[in-house]
């Protein structure tokens, strides 16, 4: 298993009138994975590896964000809006179409391949997904000991790659991990 990742960060915060304080942001991760596994190389097929597994994607990950932080007389506010992109690469959009024109053998159905382009959409011909997520927390003091607080917000994660990728580029159906208490 192999993975490099470049990544890149801007932030900007600005304070304007007494009380507020804004902050936004982008960030950017771009990553090299490459994952090569080979089992039971005795069992004879047509490229003679045996069972096997290799890939190399290269998925991006694109943050912005914005926040407002008010405090005024006790009252703190925080407002903000994060948008997160995933690009899963060019190896994700080939599976997908192979599926559809068939040439992915039974690994993955139209429907696959289908699904993929209906639920991501198209950037300079690169396909991603996004996650809008709102956060709101308000905190106000009741007494010189209380505080009323409130926490609102919606966080994502992306899926774990080795589950995205695992026989796309191979197209090996017989070789895939175990997952939960096997």
């Amino acid at each position: 298993r192999y993975v490099e990742r470049w990544t890149g960060k801007w932030a900007l915060t600005k304070k304007w009138y007494p009380h507020h304080q804004g902050k936004a942001g982008l960030g950017v991760d771009y990553e090299t994975i490459q994952n090569i596994e080979v089992r039971d190389p005795w069992i004879q097929r047509d490229d003679g590896l045996g069972r096997k597994d290799i890939f190399r994607a290269n998925p991006t990950k694109v943050e912005l964000y914005v926040q407002d932080d008010i405090e005024h007389k006790g009252f703190v506010a925080n407002v903000g809006l994060r948008t997160d992109f995933w690009f899963p690469g060019a190896l994700a959009k080939r599976a997908a179409e192979a599926a559809i024109d068939g040439s992915a053998g039974d690994l993955f159905s139209a429907g696959v391949g289908e699904q993929y382009f209906a639920e991501t959409q198209s950037l300079f011909g690169n396909r991603f997904k996004y996650t809008v997520s709102p956060r709101v927390a308000v905190s106000y003091p009741v007494t010189d000991r209380d505080n009323l607080f409130f926490n609102y917000g919606h966080f994502s994660q992306w899926p774990t790659y080795y589950y995205v990728y695992t026989h796309v580029a191979s197209g090996v159906e017989d070789l895939f991990g175990n997952l939960g208490n096997i």
